[in-house]
C-alpha cells in the first residue's frame, strides 16, 4: 500500500515539474519575442501597457527591420537620447534610467543589448521619442518588465520544476523499496503450556 502512495506522489511531482518547466521555457520565448515597440531612431512610436511598471529599452544591433538586415556595433554611438510621454501630453516626461553593464538577448536574427528602463506610472497609451545625432540611425525596441524581473520569474518556475523532479525521483526510490520490502512474518504462537 505504501508503494502505491509513493508511486502516485512520484507521478504528481513529475507532472507538475513538466508543467513548470514548459511554462518557464514558454516565458523565456515570449519575453524574447514580445515587443511593445520596434522602431528606427530617430523617430517616435506609440504603444499601450496594461499595467504600471518598468519597460526596457533595447538597442537591436543585429536584426532584420522592414526587410533590411541591420548589423551595427553593440554600443550606441554618443548623442542618442530617449524619453517617454503619456500619449497626448507635452508636459510630463518619463526619463530613461540607463542600464548598468551589458545585458544582451539573442533570438534567431535578433541580437539586442539593454539601453535602460522607464518606470511607467499607470496603464495607458505612451509615446516613445528617440533622438539621434546627425546621420545616425539605429533600431530600438521596448519590452515589458526588466531582464532581472523576467529572469527571476523564469528561474522560480524552472527551479520549482527541478525541485519537484528531485522529490519525484526520491519518492520513486521509496516506492520501489516498499514494493520489494517483504513484511516481517509474525512468529508462530506457541500453544499455552499446561500448568
Amino acid at each position: 500500500m505504501k508503494a502505491v502512495i509513493f508511486f502516485i506522489i512520484t507521478a504528481l511531482c513529475w507532472i507538475f515539474a513538466i508543467v513548470f518547466g514548459v511554462r518557464g521555457f514558454k516565458t523565456i520565448v515570449d519575453n524574447v519575442n514580445s515587443n511593445l515597440v520596434v522602431m528606427e531612431a530617430p523617430g517616435t512610436a506609440t504603444f499601450t501597457v496594461k499595467e504600471a511598471g518598468k519597460v526596457s529599452l533595447w538597442h537591436n544591433y543585429q536584426d532584420i527591420f522592414e526587410g533590411k538586415t541591420i548589423a551595427n556595433d553593440l554600443a550606441l554611438p554618443g548623442g542618442f537620447s530617449f524619453e517617454i510621454r503619456p500619449a497626448g501630453s507635452t508636459s510630463v516626461v518619463i526619463p530613461l534610467a540607463p542600464s548598468v553593464g551589458n545585458t544582451t538577448m539573442n533570438n534567431g536574427s535578433t541580437h539586442k543589448v539593454g539601453v535602460g528602463t522607464f518606470e511607467l506610472p499607470a496603464p495607458g497609451d505612451y509615446t516613445l521619442k528617440a533622438s539621434a545625432p546627425a546621420g545616425e540611425t539605429r533600431v530600438v525596441s521596448l519590452s515589458e518588465g526588466t531582464f532581472m524581473e523576467n529572469f527571476g520569474g523564469v528561474f522560480g518556475m524552472i527551479g520549482g520544476a527541478v525541485v519537484l523532479g528531485l522529490i519525484g525521483t526520491l519518492t520513486l526510490i521509496l516506492a520501489i523499496v516498499f514494493l520489494f520490502l517483504k513484511p516481517k512474518s509474525k512468529p508462530p504462537t506457541s500453544p499455552a503450556h499446561a500448568a
